[in-house]
């Protein structure tokens, strides 16, 4: 048995022996002591420092004395002196590392020495005499060793990071070659509290280590070079990427420009477009291209078209709002207003203000500013009309409007236009800046002030600049809150000295409260993710006297520190907010912490937890709109419990808080992910429709409910962009938003926030094809909401028989007996209604309920669905996108930056960002099969008034042929037939001018240029199927006339095919004219068989793979070419692939041609080519006559170089009567008619006057 030792005593009396080697051997047992007499041994600490000092002492015995020393400093708790002491120790302290029960102490003094390396390298960085020790030194490059050898990959760039190594960064990359561990590193500068100078220097080490990336493989690390671009915004760095790629890969040159527009400024996309090359030839199209969507113009129309056509506003709930909330009031007129533009946010639709115009009617005043405002919300984004939809309210030439109120209209008008131009402002700025100058009114000055800094976001323009600076100095209260509000977004982020100090100078010395407040937010947005750059005029403002100052100085610290979740940051808002002496100021601190804490939303919560309950409403109030913004389409349970109970607040502007805050938590929300979601909508209708609630809850809930249902239902709300950096549009819409509870037409800027959620596929020429991709999540997780049902009337109920338990269970019983012998009754369904009631004897009888039960059987719900392109895709419905195998179509980059969770209600919310989806540019997997494209037509254009209504009415916007509903119906057209095709121009003209609208078959008659332009009165070409090249569509579309097309009906073409290559090899047509001649031969041809023979296809497309398939059954041998065909897709066709046209004719027994009629395929079949055909060959032409060379063709058949044709297509169509083709013996012909059949007519025919049916309505469909 061993003696447990009770003191360390005599270990420690050795330590005073004159012996060196008892020393030693002292020093050596006591290390393992420590933890259990580490208090004995203290008190002998000054002589274990004095033996590791001895220098007469041998080094293992002094570096146990440090080791000693180390581990009792560590139990005092003295950190330091621990650590001094460790790195003193050498081998000792790495052999105490191994040694078991020594983690702790270990763990502790390698935390303290890292974080003293860093301090030591911060300080050496930024030019401070100290260097780092080198003991300390090789500790940490011992540490990065074992993390590299531990595969600790994360924890080491992490520590490379804090200590400013970056070379340990490049060091891992070479080693690994893993991206994601450079988008780990880059993340970890961007979303910690690194200076902007470090940040900048990280992000431009790491790039140059980033592979470049590649269209194959969807490139992963698209979305983290996009951050990157878009956080250091320099075109020197930016121009020779994007160079390269549109040098090697155009299409992922497209997708960065579409990405770059997501969360670029103005000026940095205005330097991108200027310092483009022209480029040459080959890419001088791909920098155009590239140019335009560098303009954002492009992502403008698409998304717009995306509103568009999914529109599911609801507007049952509309309508119900309207009915509750009095319309005299201003306060409930503008809720409407907002609930209606936040609801119809970015889809062109105003059915509901054309609906309702009295109730429009009633705005008043600054009623009307915010109901003429709200038009630029729901036309967000259609800049091409802008000036059309509002040119009755806008500013005459000759001056503001003289009629009473007609200036709020014409301010709010000039706001509207800079809302719907926000993003691509940059050609209205200067129409704002004459308006603003040439207004002579407040009203007027204020919307075009509020019009000129949200279109001119960004763009750093001193003359705007100085335009406003002149407003301003007028020290109007109204227009000068406007300007000073707008001057701080148009200099946005820029940290410009100068104008801050004209501001803040200017700011003191005004008596007008309104305009303190937009100099102190023009100054926050100045400085706008600047970081430490604002330190300085935050500490000026948080010390001013003024409270609105203050307030200015509490936005300037989050704006500029924005998603940064610095800790420095945080903790001075978190002190403010309880320490303020103005509510204002406090409650604005809560608020705050939402843009610091963004990207991280599921920390906020618990962040404002205590805040909630604070005895101050205004910071009960502060907590709410701090929960909404920041966990905004999230979901997030935490977050909606907070706010549940605080929408039950005694005080009034706190629930208007929590009603506005859980709009924006549940917007994009469903009904199975997130169970109070049906709840709070109810909620919301109960607070509207209650007369005794006070106003400003039931304005909050009217708001609230045009958030959850923003958009038309396909909008989130997101501070973030799609590849996770901030989305500078959006935190700067929330902080205006916020600035509602003062200016009520600041609320619209929340449109600004709003984030189209959809997929928007697009090919290399930026056409949206027709495909499907995949949700691998169950339909209902992220369905629509339901659509709102009006109630039902009361009905009179009659008055049911009732009957005791027991009977109830008798009848219950032979109901399911009858049921299960396959002999249940057909009950009557009058008598359903009569039916007896159960008078129970007990409450607790469950046994006749649940007898009486009869569970339909419930389908089980598909784990996927399909959805097509221009589809609604949630964030959180992200990661469960696919793009499947076989699809067509595959996206140039990953479709989410991040995989699918486990459980998707458990998921949303929690990430630090969901980016991905938007705008994909696609690859075409089949580039020779004929594409079918979705129609991009803006919404219809608005009719011009005659008159601007008095009362700032919506305008209606009506179909593209206005109809006078006043007028006599017009008598219908003379009976007609023309069966003739006309070539001749002339002739043309003259028989169509008098018509709007011309149908037209398939492509004999040409609509060029010059036919169109000689047809004034055409409005609309109706065409059969979906591509006619005889029409110039881009030509008709600049001129505005609208080209639909059709769908087809069964295999007609396919079966063509095979009717006309057998019907000439095999001689159909010489013999049936032998027989019905009567020549006595009976029989006069030789055909030839198809088994063993070579089928040659030029062209294996969707027909030519059909072509292809039914060959097999002739046992034909099939081979393949084109000019883009692959080894790949001609082996899944089953078809042998030929490198050469040349090969494939010399082999072929017959030829046949599918390709599409285009430059490159004109004359893909010459004179020399024909030569090369066999003797005995057939060539077979069903798709363009153009794609042979006529003239050779009816030569080589006249000299009969090869057996013979089929020819279906033909240069000039109807075949003239007199040309050759028709003399010739050995050729079969067709008129065109592969189309033809009564099944594709039919289709043909109905779709076509559907087609102009929904022209006449205003909808267009299947436009080309």
């Amino acid at each position: 048995m061993v003696r447990q030792q009770s003191s360390a005593a005599g270990v420690l009396a050795l330590l005073q022996e004159p012996d060196p080697i008892f020393k030693q051997h002292a020093l050596k047992a006591l290390i393992p002591l420590v933890p259990q007499f580490w208090a004995e041994i203290s008190e002998h600490i000054a002589l274990i420092e004095a033996l590791y000092e001895d220098n007469e002492f041998p080094k293992p015995a002094r570096d146990a004395a440090a080791l000693l020393a180390s581990k009792v400093y560590y139990f005092l708790g003295e950190y330091e002196e621990a650590l001094s002491f460790a790195l003193g120790a050498g081998s000792a302290f790495q052999s105490e590392a191994k040694t078991r029960g020594s983690e702790e102490y270990v763990e502790t003094i390698v935390s303290n020495a890292i974080d003293r390396y860093i301090q030591a390298r911060s300080e050496e960085e930024s030019g401070g005499k100290s260097k780092v020790d080198p003991r300390l030194q090789s500790i940490i490059e011992t540490i990065f060793d074992r993390c590299i050898s531990e595969g600790e990959f994360k924890q080491a760039i992490g520590i490379a990071l804090e200590s400013h190594r970056l070379d340990v960064i490049s060091k891992i990359y070479s080693q690994t070659k893993d991206v994601s561990l450079l988008s780990y590193a880059m993340e970890g500068v961007l979303d910690t509290n690194s200076s902007l100078v470090y940040r900048d220097q990280v992000l431009r080490f790491i790039f140059p280590l980033f592979p470049a990336p590649k269209t194959g493989d969807q490139s992963p690390h698209v979305h983290a070079l996009n951050r990157l671009l878009i956080t250091l915004s320099d075109p020197e760095l930016t121009i020779p990427f994007l160079t390269s790629l549109v040098e090697s890969q155009q299409l992922l040159a497209y997708q960065f420009g579409f990405d770059l527009v997501e969360g670029g400024s103005q000026d940095f996309l205005e330097n991108l477009r200027s310092a483009l090359p022209e480029g040459d030839e080959t890419t001088q199209p791909v920098y155009d291209k590239l140019r335009q969507i560098l303009t954002g113009k492009e992502s403008v129309k698409l998304y717009l078209e995306f509103l568009k056509r999914n529109n599911k506003t609801d507007l049952l709930i509309l309508k119900t709002t309207k009915d509750a909330l009095e319309a005299r009031s201003s306060i409930f007129h503008t809720a409407l207003t907002l609930q209606n533009a936040y609801m119809n946010a970015g889809t062109t639709s105003d059915v509901f203000l054309r609906d309702n115009l009295e109730w429009l009617g009633h705005a008043t005043n600054w009623a009307k500013f915010s109901a003429t405002a709200a038009l630029g919300v729901i036309h967000k984004g259609f800049f091409e009309q802008g000036e059309v939809i509002l040119g009755p309210y806008l500013p005459q030439a000759a001056g503001e409007s003289g009629v009473t109120g007609a200036n709020y209209s014409e301010g709010g008008a000039l706001y509207a236009l800079g809302l719907i131009n926000a993003g691509c402002g940059s050609d209205i700025t200067t129409y704002l800046r004459d308006a603003l100058k040439s207004a002579q009114g407040e009203v007027v000055q204020h919307g075009a002030a509020l019009g000129l800094g949200v279109a001119g976001m960004g763009s750093k323009n001193l003359d705007t600049f100085e335009d406003l600076k002149t407003v301003l100095f007028t020290d109007s209260a109204i227009a000068g809150e406007a300007a000073g509000y707008a001057m701080g977004l148009v200099m946005l982020g820029t940290a410009a000295e100068e104008p801050v100090g004209e501001m803040l100078h200017y700011a003191r010395e005004t008596q007008h409260e309104k305009i303190i407040r937009g100099l102190a937010m023009g100054t926050a947005f100045i400085y706008y993710g600047r970081q430490e750059e604002a330190d300085e005029t935050i500490k000026v403002l948080l010390a001013e006297r003024d409270p609105i100052l203050r307030y200015g100085g509490v936005y300037t610290l989050a704006l500029a520190y924005a998603g940064t979740a610095n800790n420095d940051a945080v903790r001075q808002l978190l002190h403010i907010a309880v320490s303020d002496t103005s509510d204002d100021v406090r409650r604005a601190a809560v608020t705050s912490l939402a843009f610091l804490l963004f990207k991280n939303p599921s920390q906020v919560p618990r962040v404002v937890q205590l805040l909630s309950e604070s005895y101050n409403p205004h910071v009960r109030c502060g907590a709410t709109l701090a929960l909404g913004i920041a966990c905004a389409g999230t979901g997030l349970q935490d977050a909606i419990e907070i706010l549940e109970p605080m929408t039950k607040d005694s005080t009034d502007f706190v629930r208007q808080g929590a009603y506005i805050a859980l709009g924006m938590v549940l917007v994009e929300q469903s009904e199975a992910s997130t169970p109070s979601f049906a709840a709070t909508r109810a909620k919301y209708a109960k607070v509207i429709g209650d007369k005794h609630e006070d106003p400003v809850a039931r304005f909050g809930a009217s708001l609230a409910q045009g958030f959850i249902d923003a958009g038309g239902r396909n909008v989130t709300i997101s501070l973030q962009s799609q590849a996770g950096s901030a989305n500078t549009s959006a935190i700067v819409g929330m902080a205006l938003f916020c600035q509602f509870w003062y200016w009520y037409p600041l609320a619209h800027c929340a449109c600004l926030a709003f984030t189209p959620t959809g997929i928007i596929g697009l090919n290399g020429d930026l056409k949206a094809p027709v495909f499907d991709f995949v949700s691998n999540a169950k339909p209902s997780q992220f369905a629509y909401p339901s659509v709102t049902t009006p109630p039902k009337k009361e009905t009179v109920a009659k008055v049911a028989t009732a009957v005791l338990s027991t009977t109830a269970k008798v009848k219950a019983r032979e109901k399911k007996k009858a049921a299960a012998e396959g002999d249940a009754m057909d009950l009557d369904k009058d008598a359903e209604g009569d039916a007896d009631v159960e008078m129970k004897a007990e409450e607790n009888d469950k046994e006749a309920v649940e007898e009486t039960k009869v569970a339909p059987k419930k389908q089980a719900e598909p784990s996927f669905e399909k959805k097509p392109n221009l589809s609604r895709v949630t964030p959180a419905q992200l990661p469960y996108i696919s793009f499947p195998r076989d699809c067509r179509y595959q996206p140039v980059r990953s479709v989410s930056t991040k995989p699918a969770s486990k459980s998707i209600l458990h998921s949303a919310g929690t990430d630090k960002f969901a980016g991905g989806g938007g705008i994909l540019i696609l690859t075409d997997q089949r580039p020779d099969e004929e594409s079918e494209f979705i129609s991009l037509e803006p919404p219809p254009i608005p009719e011009p008034a005659h008159a601007a209504p008095a009362t700032g009415q919506a305008l209606p916007t009506g179909r593209h042929i206005a109809l006078d509903e006043s007028t006599p119906e017009a008598a219908p057209p003379e009976p007609f037939e023309y069966s003739d095709t006309i070539h001749d121009e002339d002739a043309l003209v003259q028989r169509l001018e008098p018509y709007e609208i011309i149908c037209a078959m398939r492509e004999r008659t040409k609509f060029n240029r010059s036919l169109l332009d000689r047809l004034p009165n055409l409005k609309f070409i109706a065409t059969t199927g979906l591509r006619n090249l005889g029409i110039d569509i881009t030509y008709a579309k600049e001129k505005g006339i609208v080209v639909s097309g059709t769908n087809g009906g069964g295999n007609t073409t396919v079966e063509h095919i095979w009717t006309l290559l057998l019907a000439t090899v095999r001689q159909l047509v010489v013999e049936d004219r032998n027989i019905k001649a009567g020549n006595p031969q009976w029989q006069s041809t030789l055909p030839i068989g198809l088994a063993g023979r070579t089928l040659g296809l030029i062209g294996l497309g969707r027909l030519g793979a059909k072509t292809a398939q039914i060959a097999k059954i002739f046992d034909l041998n099939v081979i393949g070419w084109s000019p883009n065909l692959t080894p790949e897709r001609a082996e899944a066709a089953g078809v042998e692939f030929v490198a050469t046209k040349e090969e494939l004719l010399r082999r072929s027994d017959i030829v046949s041609l599918h390709l599409v009629l285009s430059g490159s395929t004109r004359h893909i079949v010459k004179r020399e080519d024909l030569a090369l055909l066999k003797k005995t060959a057939y060539l077979i032409n069903t798709s363009r006559g153009p794609l042979v060379d006529e003239q050779a063709l009816v030569e080589a058949l006249q000299k009969k170089v090869f057996a013979g044709a089929g020819l279906e297509v033909f240069d000039i169509e109807p075949l003239p009567l007199d040309h050759p083709i028709r003399k010739l013996e050995n050729v079969t012909l067709s008129p065109h008619s592969g189309y033809l059949s009564d099944t594709n007519l039919s289709v043909f025919y109905g779709e076509t006057v559907e087609n102009i049916v929904g022209f006449l309505d205003g909808k267009p469909l299947r436009v080309l």
